[in-house]
């Protein structure tokens, strides 16, 4: 049987929507087994539809300006060949790599900030910025190292020989991420002290500057 990959995202979407179904339904069972649906009165339930868009919204919006990899991947679709579009996703995720440690301290410095911003601990929060920053920067730094400086033989190692043009991409990703981690949580911190605008500002201009950025390098690339 041959069939499209409009129908393999059809299939995608009918399993999830069948698991959220099913999750559901065995949600609403255990609730009523337990005696708390009971308690539950939806036509006294009042959402605080401001707060919590002005919680969610910036977040929303910071996550959508850091999807810079799929925009970069349709520019280059639209600008340029199929190729080079392959050596750019091949770079990618090994250039990601640089964000584990960025990752796992997330968990741990927004709490700690917000309890620090609660207490109205201001040099608390400087010294926890600073120190995670420095931390972050030693922890990634053998990863940067790697994907930097031996961006070209790892592609080469990883995907073959035909994937050679991966290494300058991946050597100037993992620069880029390596930079990012070194300057540490900024945007947690505009949350942290509820500088909302701040962040919706600065991911909208980020958001901006990336896709004119881009399409202006990978034009004048393509002369």
């Amino acid at each position: 049987m041959k069939s499209t990959i409009v129908f393999l995202a059809y299939g995608y979407l009918v399993a999830g929507a069948t698991g959220v179904l099913v999750y559901a339904c065995l949600l609403i069972k255990l609730l009523r087994a337990q005696g708390i649906l009971q308690w539950f009165r939806f036509k006294e339930v009042a959402i605080p539809v401001r707060e919590t868009l002005a919680f969610v919204l910036p977040g929303l919006v910071s996550a959508l300006a850091m999807c810079i990899a799929p925009v970069n991947v349709f520019l280059l679709g639209r600008l340029r060949t199929m190729p080079e579009v392959a050596f750019y996703r091949a770079a990618v995720p090994i250039a990601d790599l640089n964000n584990i440690a960025f990752t796992s301290f997330t968990l741990l410095y927004t709490p700690l900030a917000a309890r620090l911003f609660a207490r109205a601990d201001y040099r608390g929060i400087n010294d926890l910025y600073w120190k995670t920053a420095a931390w972050m920067s030693v922890l990634s730094f053998p990863i940067f190292a790697v994907t930097f400086s031996l961006a070209k033989p790892l592609t080469i190692f990883l995907y073959g020989a035909r994937y050679a043009p991966s290494g300058p991409v991946l050597a100037l990703l993992s620069l880029g991420v390596y930079f990012n981690v070194i300057l540490g949580f900024n945007l947690q911190t505009l949350k942290v002290f509820e500088r909302l605008r701040w962040v919706i500002a600065a991911s909208v201009v980020a958001a901006l500057a990336n896709l004119v950025v881009s399409a202006v390098l990978i034009s004048y690339m393509e002369q």
